[in-house]
């Protein structure tokens, strides 16, 4: 788990901070967003509380946090978003042979 002023991770998450200013238009999902599903043990990387989900023109997930809130896994300790808005990516690992996601 690694945290800064400008991104958070956990396990195959990664989000960076990317402003103050709430998206316009409707959410995608709120309260509770799933930010990722381990594709090996089903467990998932979810965000509750003060939040909300949003996609932009570009199709990148954005995620707008109110008030503190926590994300938390299974197998991971709680990492904590502080509010404004986030941009969701996912972290990749590079070998000689290949680039690929992290998988938890």
């Amino acid at each position: 788990m690694t945290m800064s002023k400008y991104h958070v991770r956990q396990g195959d998450v990664l989000l960076f901070r990317i402003g103050d200013v709430k998206p316009t238009g409707k959410p995608v999902a709120s309260r509770r967003v799933v930010l990722a599903l381990g594709e090996v043990t089903g467990h998932a990387h979810v965000v509750e509380g003060a939040v909300a989900e949003f996609v932009s023109a570009e199709g990148n997930r954005l995620l707008w946090v109110e008030a503190s809130a926590p994300i938390v896994h299974e197998e991971h300790d709680a990492v904590t978003l502080k509010p404004g808005l986030w941009r969701l990516g996912i972290q990749m690992e590079q070998t000689a042979e290949d680039v690929r996601r992290v998988m938890d």
